[in-house]
């Protein structure tokens, strides 16, 4: 992993530049273009943050996740490793004070890693840990 971007936190609405599908409670993708990045990623966030617009996309791709979230989020931490057989293993761990919000957040988290020759398997590991 090279970078974690802030994460994008808006609430939970149909109109949220991040929604996702009722049926889907997650989402997530490999980003391997400027174009691609300013179709998933609202612009308003790549034009608040230079180093969405430094990427070199023939040298890095760009990790997304989309979640749904019913409790504030304090911090997220990612580990990303890749197996020889091409298996690309994201682990994010999700630090809450275990505040619950009834009506939900979306929440969309961006990791720079390094260029993905062939698309490859991925494994995306959630956790979820409570503060006291």
């Amino acid at each position: 992993m090279e970078y974690s971007f802030p994460p994008i936190v808006t609430d939970m609405l149909p109109s949220s530049p991040i929604a996702l599908p009722e049926e889907l409670s997650c989402e997530s993708g490999i980003i391997v273009s400027k174009e691609m990045m300013e179709i998933l990623i609202p612009l308003e966030y790549i034009d608040k943050d230079s180093k969405y617009n430094s990427i070199d996309f023939s040298k890095k791709s760009l990790f997304y996740v989309k979640f749904r979230s019913f409790y504030e989020i304090s911090s997220i931490e990612y580990s990303v490793w890749t197996t020889n057989d091409n298996i690309v293993t994201i682990a994010q761990r999700i630090n809450t004070s275990g505040q619950f919000l009834p009506y939900g957040q979306y929440i969309m988290s961006n990791i720079l890693i390094e260029k993905l020759d062939i698309m490859p398997n991925i494994n995306l590991q959630q956790s979820v840990f409570f503060e006291e």
